[in-house]
């Protein structure tokens, strides 16, 4: 164990900046995660999706609980994207059937995975239309899992 020192930068922002995800069948590897960081190949022609949230709502928790077989993280990636359309909304739909990992930056410009192909996200959504013109119209996303790790730092994402 080391001591537990203040942070040496001098900003520790708050908030996620964007995120991107790709169903786990995508992904050809994910390496050791044993020293703190992981690395994602994919395999040959897929690509990472960005996933598009209204600025300030994009949000990650862990929370580690314990249950008969050890530690666990209860982990949720959620945000709101605006606007109700044909095209979102099939998207939406199709994602349904789908596990994922996804990759989120964060303010402090940080990359971290959360899930893996063993321990897929799941993803769900609600739309709300809003009471009126000023409100706010589109969907509310999460991709979510009970995991045994935490997210790690991702040291090849770009």
């Amino acid at each position: 164990m080391n001591d537990i020192n203040k942070p040496s930068a001098p900003d520790n922002l708050g908030g996620l900046d964007k995120f991107w995800f790709i169903p786990t069948d995508h992904i050809n590897n994910i390496s050791d995660v044993s020293n703190g960081h992981a690395t994602v190949t994919l395999l040959t022609g897929k690509s990472w999706f960005e996933f598009y949230t209204s600025k300030g709502s994009l949000q990650y928790s862990e929370s580690m609980k314990e249950d008969e077989k050890g530690t666990y993280f209860d982990t949720k990636l959620s945000g709101f994207t605006p606007k109700d359309s044909e095209d979102l909304q099939q998207e939406l739909q199709l994602m349904r059937s789908e596990r994922f990992v996804c990759v989120y930056l964060d303010n402090n410009d940080n990359h971290k995975l959360i899930g893996s192909a063993e321990e897929p996200l799941h993803f769900v959504f609600s739309f709300k239309s809003g009471e009126a013109s000023a409100s706010r119209n589109g969907y509310d996303i999460s991709f979510s899992r009970k995991l045994r790790s935490k997210a790690i730092f991702i040291s090849n994402f770009s």
